[in-house]
């Protein structure tokens, strides 16, 4: 008598269009560290976020509108929303800004690639379950990898107090970004993510007109060279309209951890793309922090 046998596990396959799709993402936004740094040379904070979010609201409503979707929100989903916005788009972007400039790029990048790691304990203390010990191991790899890839290269690690308000901005800054991501899921099973960005855009906006409306009538834009300018639309156009839509589209499929983890890898093509454009070095140890950032996504690629 033969017994029969259990049917195969299908395997994974090596690469799905999820993770091409935040592959490119990563790309995108770790050569936004070089353009965001050479804009905002010329174009003050406060003024870049504001002509970032004017180029790149009207741009989410043109996707969306050529998408064909129901551009209108119902009223049950207008707290959220306003609530997303302001936290996190509005409130990130000013966080995020002075964190960078009153830290050390190095101290900023490494704070930030938390955000996966605060995304697994908001969800386990909201009863979500206890992330998979593969999940734990490969985040502490990347983690580690990341760390090599900042702490190895030119601009040290250095906490301190010169620093400490800068270092606590970004770590503030790496929870909002792992919160913005958990709270925006219950939006992203009722709409797509380029409706959900046209929307709380839409209320970066607003606010982003209200706190510096006023200041970019009195600045001298005759002055801003080309260069800024060109930085300012891959900002607004890559970073922000492609970056964000390709970002929560993935969550809304895969949930938050696999691209969340995906920020591990950003400080390493952010490190790689200064030492290509703006003369930064890019040491041996640093590949190898690269590699082993790789290797902690891989491993918990396969969970």
């Amino acid at each position: 008598m033969s017994i029969a046998s259990a049917p195969e596990r299908e395997p994974r396959p090596a690469l799905t269009a999820t993770d091409i799709a935040l592959g490119g993402v990563v790309l995108v936004w770790g050569f936004g560290y070089v353009t965001f740094k050479v804009g905002q040379l010329e174009i003050p904070t406060g003024l870049f976020n504001l002509l970032r979010y004017i180029i790149a609201t009207p741009v989410f409503w043109l996707v969306l509108f050529r998408s064909g979707e129901d551009w209108r929100l119902p009223r049950k989903d207008w707290p959220r929303m306003v609530v997303t916005g302001l936290i996190g788009v509005f409130l990130y972007s000013m966080v995020f800004a002075s964190a960078a400039k009153l830290s050390t790029a190095a101290n900023t990048s490494l704070l930030l690639a938390l955000s996966p790691v605060w995304g697994v304990l908001v969800q386990w203390a909201m009863g979500r379950g206890v992330p998979a010990p593969r999940f734990a191991v490969g985040s502490a790899v990347a983690f580690t990898g990341a760390a090599m890839v900042i702490g190895m290269g030119g601009t040290r690690l250095g906490f301190g107090v010169d620093t400490f308000l800068g270092d606590a901005l970004a770590l503030a800054g790496s929870f909002i970004w792992a919160w913005y991501g958990i709270v925006a899921q219950p939006l992203l099973r009722s709409h797509s993510g380029t409706k959900v960005q046209a929307w709380i855009n839409l209320v970066a906006l607003v606010a982003f007109l209200l706190y510096q409306g006023p200041a970019s009538l009195r600045f001298d834009w005759a002055g801003v060279s080309a260069t800024a300018w060109a930085s300012l639309v891959y900002v607004a156009v890559m970073v922000t309209v492609f970056g964000h839509i390709v970002w929560y589209t993935a969550i809304a499929r895969v949930g938050p951890n696999r691209p969340m983890l995906a920020m591990y890898l950003i400080p390493v093509l952010a490190t790689a793309f200064g030492a290509v454009f703006l003369g930064q070095a890019f040491s041996l140890p640093q590949v190898a922090g690269a590699v082993v950032a790789l290797g902690g996504v891989a491993l918990v690629r396969r969970t």
